[in-house]
């Protein structure tokens, strides 16, 4: 589902980066992150995203400054559903 919400990642080496959640399902997202920063595909990263801390994800594909993340759980549908309502995409909010 088509959404816009602020992303925070941090690896287990405690690498912190930032960007936003562009697509969102129970099972991942895919994201794009702050010029310049990178996630390294098959690496782990813990999430927090919507003001909620989420489980871990790891990297599927990266290509520039975009990836998909595949949640090592999958989120609780009502949580999902949520942040859907909550955080449209940019495109659906300008007027």
């Amino acid at each position: 589902m088509p959404v816009h919400t602020n992303l925070y990642l941090r690896d287990g080496d405690g690498l912190r980066l930032e960007g936003a959640v562009l697509d969102l399902s129970r099972t991942g997202c895919r994201i794009e992150l702050k010029r310049g920063q990178r996630v390294v595909k098959g690496r782990s990263y813990a999430l927090r995203m919507a003001g909620i801390d989420c489980d871990i994800g790891s990297v599927v594909w990266s290509a520039q400054d975009k990836a998909g993340l595949q949640f090592h759980q999958p989120l609780y549908e009502p949580v999902m559903e949520d942040i859907v309502r909550r955080f449209p995409p940019l495109s659906a909010t300008a007027n």
